[in-house]
């Protein structure tokens, strides 16, 4: 690979990370429109990859305010051909963590769009089995790829998997609000998905 074609990678990994953050940035915002969620919870970014140490920091994303968590909680453990054991945080973009009940109730994959990206969330909310909290995906969806308004129970390829995958599929800032089993369009639909796990926590 030539040096223009390396400038030219890097200028495409550096705009899909700007979008990523953005969209990040946007769902967080729209939770903390939620006055329970906004005064209950830590609402963060996820920890990087790799596990560096015992434990990660979650920090608000507009307050100063955080907490320190084990990684065993988003990890998952590997083992290289080695025998040596390594471990692996999933996918997790942004993290909701409950300051009463003390723990994580939710995990939120969020993506622009899907193909290997939609197998990705797949694989790490199969890897989440035996935790306690819920792992979604939300999206603007702005390829159309999960939700036609002309067609709202029209079932494309990533919807039916995620469907099934994940706990709940949202899809933000856009309308008329749908739901179907577990698919959902609407911000409000997000929110009140939030809310109803705060209110399930046992102190």
């Amino acid at each position: 690979m030539d040096a223009d074609e390396k400038e030219v990678r890097r200028k495409r990994q550096r705009e899909v990370s700007l979008v990523g953050e953005a969209i990040e940035k946007r769902i967080m915002q729209i939770l903390a429109q939620d006055n329970k969620i906004r005064e209950e919870c830590i609402i963060g970014h996820g920890p990087a990859q790799a596990v560096r140490a015992e434990t990660f920091v979650l920090r608000d994303f507009e307050r100063d305010e955080s907490v320190e968590l084990p990684h065993l909680i988003l990890s998952v453990k590997y083992t290289r051909e080695t025998g040596e054991e390594v471990y692996m945080y999933m996918d997790a973009d942004i993290v909701i963590y409950h300051k009463l009940s003390r723990r994580i109730v939710c995990v939120i994959s969020s993506k622009k769009s899907f193909r290997e990206r939609g197998a990705q969330s797949a694989y790490w909310s199969l890897k989440k089995t035996g935790r306690d909290f819920k792992y979604i995906i939300v999206t603007p969806d702005s390829d159309f790829e999960l939700y036609n308004p002309d067609n709202p129970y029209k079932q494309a390829k990533w919807r039916t998997i995620l469907e099934n995958e994940m706990a709940a599929v949202f899809v933000i800032d856009k309308g008329p609000p749908f739901k179907s089993r577990n698919f959902y369009v609407g911000n409000d639909h997000l929110k009140n998905c939030i809310r109803e796990l705060l209110l399930s926590q046992t102190f």
